[in-house]
């Protein structure tokens, strides 16, 4: 029994050893070996509180909390279960090195055991700038940027809170000397409610890089007035009376001549001056100059455009003294009014002509001629005036009115004597 055994033991020992390769090599056909490589890892950073604990932030250089290629070599039936999200790649701030280095640990939440020594990462060291932390609080301002429609201007901005708290490295924090919500108006016609994001500046109006720095808050919701713009002329008017013998001429400057406002569409489109009504003339013995505020008489719910160019405005009303001038006129040429029908008028002690002097500007009185000058006797007004119920037959001193323009008055009252008697019937 025993030399069967032992019969052909070279042969035998020879068998096995093909099985085995045999084995080995229908194995390693049926599932190689192989390496598979990812790409762009995050890193994880665990216990950061030792660092915030302690009045210090970080911020990591060289893009190290991304590993750009890992290689992991395994059976392709592994391999093929395995992707980026099992891979784990975490660096434990508490291993934190005195020139700011953390490892990075690589590893996989799959079949690990069976991985390990086989993964192959590009980079294995997390690389950190560690600074005293720095906290501030400041005020946030609401901005426009770009330009609303032609004729429209932006009113109030407004923003749900204007208040933000911001800590961060103390390099970047002393840098912040401005914190804005800036929004687009572009093209806009009426009101607008969007949000916007806060952005950080520096003193010079540089905006900050603020991707490390922890804020209270970070979108706002801001609320931007639109209002029409329209220009508008003013209308001046005055109060008081020149001294005497003075009068104004009717002309009055001012300069700007215009304004351009700004309202509600539904406001300005109702607006077609701006009424200036107290310039002041009384006693005036010359032109007068007075500087206004157009803001005051800017209609309820509009504002005024144009900066401090638009603040004052000059209104010069010009003043001239009268002249008198004297006609000869024909006592003949007067018409009476609203003589009773059963009466009649005769003149009494009337001289053939009569001397009537008047009295305006030179430019009023230069332009009446002497022949357009005519008297008007009304009876039925002298009656009113007098409060005669009938007139009756005798002597009424009585006034003479001429046809005179605006601003041209008599110097000196024109009275006859109206002698009054019944008519006669034939």
């Amino acid at each position: 029994m025993k030399r069967k055994l032992t019969d052909n033991i070279g042969l035998k020992i020879l068998a096995v050893i093909v099985a085995t390769l045999l084995w080995l090599i229908s194995v390693n056909i049926n599932d190689p070996t192989q390496t598979k490589t990812f790409r762009d890892i995050p890193v994880e950073i665990l216990n950061k509180e030792v660092l915030t604990n302690d009045g210090k932030v970080y911020e990591v250089l060289d893009n190290t909390d991304v590993i750009d290629r890992i290689q992991i070599t395994g059976k392709r039936s592994i391999l093929d279960e395995i992707n980026n999200e099992n891979i784990v790649a975490t660096a434990d701030m508490t291993e934190r090195t005195f020139n700011d280095t953390v490892h990075i640990n690589v590893t996989t939440n799959k079949y690990a055991s069976r991985l390990e020594g086989n993964i192959n990462a590009s980079i294995d060291t997390l690389k950190i700038k560690v600074e005293d932390m720095k906290k501030a609080q400041l005020v946030v301002k609401p901005v426009t940027k770009d330009e609303p429609a032609s004729g429209y201007m932006v009113g109030n901005i407004s923003i749900n809170q204007n208040l933000v708290h911001l800590s961060g490295p103390e390099s970047v924090m002393s840098q912040i000397a401005s914190a804005k919500v800036t929004v687009s108006v572009a093209g806009v016609k009426e009101d607008i409610k969007t949000e916007g994001t806060l952005e950080l500046y520096d003193t010079e109006g540089n905006l900050i890089d603020s991707s490390n720095i922890t804020k209270s808050i970070n979108k706002f919701n801001v609320t931007v007035e639109i209002l029409q713009q329209k220009e508008v002329p003013f209308v001046v008017t005055t109060v008081g009376t020149p001294a005497a013998g003075y009068q104004p001429t009717g002309v009055i400057e001012c300069a700007p001549e215009t304004i351009v406002i700004a309202g509600k569409s539904n406001v300005v489109k109702n607006i077609s001056e701006i009424l200036v009504d107290d310039i002041d003339i009384e006693g005036a013995t010359e032109d007068v100059l007075s500087y206004i505020e157009p803001k005051r008489y800017l209609p309820e719910n509009t504002s005024l455009v144009g900066g401090n160019s638009a603040n004052v405005a000059a209104v010069k009303v010009y003043i001239e003294p009268e002249v008198t001038k004297t006609f000869t006129l024909d006592a003949a040429n007067m018409q009476v009014l609203g003589l009773p029908e059963d009466m009649t008028m005769n003149l009494d002690e009337m001289e053939e002509t009569m001397e009537v002097t008047i009295q305006g500007l030179q430019a009023n009185v230069d332009a009446i001629a002497e022949d357009s000058m005519i008297g008007m006797v009304d009876v039925a007004a002298f009656m009113e005036e007098n409060q005669i119920e009938e007139l009756k037959e005798g002597r009424y001193h009585i006034n003479v009115s001429y046809n005179l323009p605006e601003n041209v008055t008599l110097a000196e009252e024109v009275q006859i004597i109206m002698v009054i008697e019944k008519e006669v019937a034939e």
